[in-house]
């Protein structure tokens, strides 16, 4: 299976967005895929429990839409977006 096929898994799961897989990486070795996800958090989210709902999330996915193991998603916090007030 090649990182386009697995790079579409994420478009059809997450929505057909353009920026759908942009900030993921996947890297597949035999039957072993790793995955880096960076993400932009809102101010007040619990990133730890974010991370780990991304984590499972994708895994879960991953592995039943292709039958390869998912040994690692890591997921990057590049930042948090402090939601303005509307005026």
């Amino acid at each position: 299976m090649d990182k386009e096929i697995c790079l579409q898994i994420f478009q059809r799961h997450f929505g057909q967005r353009q920026s759908t897989t942009k900030g993921i990486k996947v890297d597949i070795a035999g039957q072993d895929v790793m995955i880096d996800i960076n993400i932009m958090v809102y101010y007040g989210i619990r990133i730890p429990d974010i991370a780990f709902n991304i984590q499972s999330q994708v895994k879960k996915s991953v592995e039943a839409m292709t039958g390869l193991n998912v040994r690692e998603v890591n997921v990057h916090v590049q930042g948090v977006k402090i939601e303005e007030e509307n005026k």
